[in-house]
């Protein structure tokens, strides 16, 4: 019989020891290679560190041998979304839903692959489902306020980002996402809230941006021109002095493409391209790449 793995690897994976994960793993399927438990996890081990293909082997092997695990699925699923199996992904989520999971972190990770393969019906009931069973986890609000927006309730998303901001004020994510819903107004409490966790802010650049995007968004809805350009221009300049730019290390690589290619053998270039060898677009940013991609 399978032993239960699941707390112990489940801590070892949240800590982000990966490492002792795996062995821990190995060690059980080397006592009985038929443990659907150990290979499950093995498969959560692998995709954590994004080796994407080994883990759809784990994971399916571990549904070989126990089809019924609803977890098993819905991991399986979020792991093709991760390799862009889209439609294979919302095939194993609508499977892992249809085996009626009971708990709120499988329901909210079926809910994350609808959303993202952009099935929104079907991850806003999803993931109602997961806050019903388990509402003190604010990401699983944050999940759902983003699926409700995608699917037009936005009255519906307001809620679900509060509350996501209720159990976890600092989740800046869904402060910007408040101030994204809808046009603010003046007596809206957006703009306050805003500046106020912006003071002395010490968190992850990434987060800043997104707040002083969002401050920004919301002074210009309140017709302040003038400070919302101000949160902007901070923005920019605290993520230029967190990112060097040094031009040179662009013009390395365009001098790299320059020097591949032959002027005369482009001048004297017929039409069309008779052979079966791929075509490769290159040029700066903004060029017109990507058109000249659909164009061909």
């Amino acid at each position: 019989m399978p032993t239960d793995l699941s707390g112990d690897i489940e801590g070892l994976v949240a800590d982000g020891d990966l490492a002792t994960a795996d062995r821990r793993c190995v060690e059980s399927l080397q006592n009985d290679p038929q443990n659907h438990e150990a290979l499950y996890w093995r498969g959560i081990v692998r995709m954590q560190a994004g080796q994407l293909q080994e883990a759809l082997a784990y994971l399916q092997g571990a549904i070989e041998i126990a089809p019924d695990v609803p977890a098993y699925h819905a991991n399986r699923g979020r792991c093709l979304a991760q390799n862009r199996q889209t439609k294979q992904a919302v095939q194993a989520a609508r499977r892992a839903l249809a085996l009626d999971p009971g708990d709120a972190l499988t329901l909210d990770t079926i809910g994350v692959i609808f959303s993202v393969a952009g099935e929104h019906a079907e991850a806003v009931a999803a993931l109602e489902r997961a806050v019903q069973i388990d509402p003190h986890r604010a990401p699983y609000w944050y999940n759902l306020g983003a699926s409700r927006k995608y699917n037009g309730d936005f009255t519906g998303a307001e809620d679900a980002y509060r509350n996501a901001l209720r159990l976890q004020p600092d989740m800046d994510k869904a402060s910007a996402a408040l101030a994204h819903l809808r046009r603010q107004q003046p007596d809206a409490d957006q703009v306050d809230n805003l500046r106020v966790r912006l003071q002395n802010f010490a968190g992850d650049i990434n987060d800043e941006m997104r707040l002083r995007y969002a401050l920004a968004k919301a002074l210009d809805d309140i017709g302040d021109a003038a400070g919302a350009f101000t949160e902007l221009d901070t923005a920019a300049g605290k993520w230029r002095a967190a990112h060097p730019y040094d031009f040179s290390e662009d013009a390395a690589v365009f001098d790299a493409l320059l020097s591949g290619i032959d002027a005369a053998a482009v001048s004297a270039a017929t039409p069309g391209y008779a052979n079966n060898e791929p075509v490769f677009i290159v040029g700066m940013p903004r060029t017109g790449t990507t058109l000249t991609e659909r164009i061909v």
